[in-house]
């Protein structure tokens, strides 16, 4: 069964470095409206802003490729594997 709301999903209302400012605040209220604790809104969190699949997700990633004269290709290749390793390690932690 599915937890549904009216509340927006954070890609919504912010980019990837606001997450946390906006869904931190949130988790409480997030947590009694979906019966998830508290502690596992928190975690979603981590899901939300460590899962860049590619570069222009993140502002800071293209400030530091256009600062540090970085490919976009070899940029996108390292998002990609975080993005793998953290479906794959911290998706089923979130779960535990």
């Amino acid at each position: 069964m599915s937890n549904q709301s009216n509340s927006p999903q954070p890609s919504v209302v912010t980019n990837l470095a606001g997450v946390p400012a906006i869904m931190t605040p949130m988790a409480e209220h997030l947590a009694d409206i979906t019966g998830l604790s508290t502690n596992a809104v928190l975690m979603t969190q981590v899901l939300a802003f460590s899962n860049v699949l590619l570069p222009y997700q993140a502002p800071p990633l293209i400030t530091a490729i256009a600062l540090g004269n970085m490919s976009i290709r070899k940029v996108s290749k390292v998002c990609l594997a975080t993005f793998v390793i953290t479906s794959v390690i911290l998706l089923p932690i979130n779960f535990l």
